[in-house]
């Protein structure tokens, strides 16, 4: 039988969607939604004042997870579960061939490490469509969404993977586990898609549905192509560096110069200020210069110095004689 808990977490959903909380679902990979997927979502924290059984059933796979990436912890593995989960997507897969194509939910670095799908179809059986087709390990690999039934897989490329067509209402809830770092990277950058991109993965997975390729030659040449983007990346981040030394140097160059600058202005000030203090010597030196040839001007137009109304001349002997008598006294 199945569990109560599955079952209380089926009636959950049931709920959203028979209240229309539900939406069409979107991509990140810039296509029209009809051409890619055509189902039905809402995302939940579990603190929803309606959700009962959600927020248990994400503490238990928390748990879960944390257990799974210590088993898996390495250098290949970039998993922080603090603070790292995304919300739950519960999904609704409408009766009538309703679908979601070969795709994989992490094709341009978003942050996503593990998928983790709760199926929730008490009474699946096979004509009722809707199975997850996985493409890993050089194989073909379909998974009934029975009830109660949890898929953990790869996010990345390691995992390409579609719904089929669904016959019948088809539920689950989809919850991701992220690399902070890179989920941070990818938030910040606001990356956009881009149609190459999409192109090659779409090309890649098609290749690995007609059986012109393995999975293991799309990854070794995924591989390849990773490695020369982190090249890349080291060699960016190298003139990033070179770039800011050089913006570093530029700004201290400018500081030493609005410096000189400065010293300079003050040099003219006093310079100004000792050309206006000659400038007022120079006009006070005209102006004595002015006066004492005025006064010299003067003494030339005076009368001659006479004493008892005679004329005096100075004689020989620096002695003041009167004109016309003699140096003794005659007439």
């Amino acid at each position: 039988g199945h569990s109560k808990a599955g079952q209380g977490l089926q009636a959950e959903v049931v709920r959203r969607h028979q209240a229309g909380d539900m939406v069409t679902g979107k991509t990140h990979l810039g296509r029209s939604v009809g051409e890619l997927r055509n189902d039905e979502v809402v995302y939940l924290q579990g603190t929803e004042p309606d959700c009962t059984l959600l927020p248990h059933y994400l503490r238990e796979l928390d748990a879960l997870i944390a257990q799974v990436g210590a088993w898996l912890r390495g250098p290949n593995l970039d998993l922080d579960l603090h603070g790292s989960r995304s919300s739950a997507m519960c999904s609704a897969y409408p009766a009538g061939g309703s679908r979601y194509l070969a795709h994989v939910d992490n094709p341009n670095r978003n942050g996503r490490v593990l998928t983790c799908i709760l199926y929730l179809n008490p009474d699946w059986v096979e004509a009722h469509g809707g199975v997850l087709r996985m493409y890993t390990g050089g194989c073909t690999v379909d998974v009934a969404p029975l009830l109660d039934r949890l898929m953990v897989f790869w996010s990345d490329a390691r995992c390409p993977h579609e719904v089929l067509p669904s016959h019948e209402l088809r539920y689950a809830i989809t919850v991701w586990y992220y690399s902070e770092a890179e989920h941070h990277r990818y938030t910040t950058a606001a990356v956009e898609p881009c149609p190459q991109e999409i192109d090659r993965l779409a090309r890649q997975l098609e290749g690995i549905r007609s059986g012109q390729c393995s999975l293991e030659t799309v990854e070794e040449k995924e591989q390849e192509r990773q490695g020369a983007e982190r090249s890349l990346a080291v060699e960016c981040e190298k003139y990033r560096l070179q770039l800011v030394a050089t913006s570093q140097a530029l700004a201290q160059k400018e500081t030493e110069l609005q410096a000189a600058l400065l010293t300079l202005r003050q040099k003219n000030q006093k310079l100004q200020s000792a050309t206006n203090d000659l400038d007022s010597i120079s006009q006070l030196v005209l102006g004595l210069q002015r006066r004492l040839e005025g006064a010299g001007s003067a003494s030339a137009d005076s009368p001659p110095s006479s004493r008892g109304g005679y004329p005096v001349e100075n004689g020989g002997d620096g002695v003041a004689v009167p004109v016309g008598t003699t140096g003794d006294g005659g007439y």
